[in-house]
């Protein structure tokens, strides 16, 4: 990501590759992300060219937000114009993760701003989903979209060095085992030891605001420690 945005274009630029596709992004704030990336243009037939690194896109703005196709090819756009001083989105070392029964929320303990990554479990039409059933999954068996939520989750985390699960659940209910067993299953034991703790919390009852301070105090207490 460029050092140059300020934190507002910086949680926009993160928007671009956020998993699944933000569906309420501005066409203003991207423009302003894209002013301080490249080079923006306004053609004629009223079209933008957006220049980056010797390559062009032509973007089709249209309303407010932008449109997910559209965004789709932003992000291949921005993937392919990296440079080698440019590296591809990576995660701060210390997270926290929120799960429950409606995705995760991730936050970086670095971060300026209470501003959390989202993954959430899709449907084959991109549409929104629950992990499971609260209430039990038919004959125990996992829900259609658990096990793609838990690849997705284990990818998005690989540049992470320290990890903190944070759930409402315990035992059977938790979102925080299930994710861990499934780590264990699938053999990715390299993610799973940097598991730094599980704590169960009222989550619901908490702001983004409380999620980020816990994150800050939970890994510079350990770190300390580990000093």
């Amino acid at each position: 990501m460029p050092s140059t945005l300020s934190s507002a274009d910086r949680a926009t630029f993160e928007s671009i590759f956020r998993h699944p596709v933000a569906h309420n992004l501005e066409w203003r704030s991207l423009i302003a992300v894209f002013n301080h990336i490249g080079e923006l243009e306004e053609e004629a037939n009223g079209k933008m060219k957006f220049s980056r690194n010797g390559q062009s896109l032509i973007l089709h703005s249209r309303g407010k937000d932008v449109e997910v196709e559209e965004l789709m090819h932003i992000r291949r756009f921005l993937e392919s114009t990296n440079t080698a001083e440019e590296p591809k989105q990576t995660l701060a070392r210390d997270v926290l993760v929120v799960l429950d029964h409606s995705g995760a929320r991730i936050f970086r303990a670095d971060a300026e701003e209470a501003i959390p990554e989202h993954v959430v479990p899709l449907d084959p039409q991109g549409h929104d989903q629950q992990v499971h059933n609260p209430k039990g999954d038919s004959g125990g068996q996992q829900g259609p979209h658990r096990k793609q939520f838990y690849e997705a989750l284990a990818k998005k985390l690989e540049g992470a060095d320290r990890i903190l699960l944070m759930g409402d659940g315990q035992g059977a209910s938790s979102e925080m085992d299930r994710f861990v067993a499934e780590l264990h299953e699938n053999r990715n034991e390299a993610l799973a030891e940097r598991i730094s703790a599980s704590e169960v919390a009222n989550i619901s009852h908490m702001t983004d605001g409380e999620f980020a301070a816990r994150a800050k105090s939970f890994f510079t207490r350990h770190t300390n420690r580990e000093g």
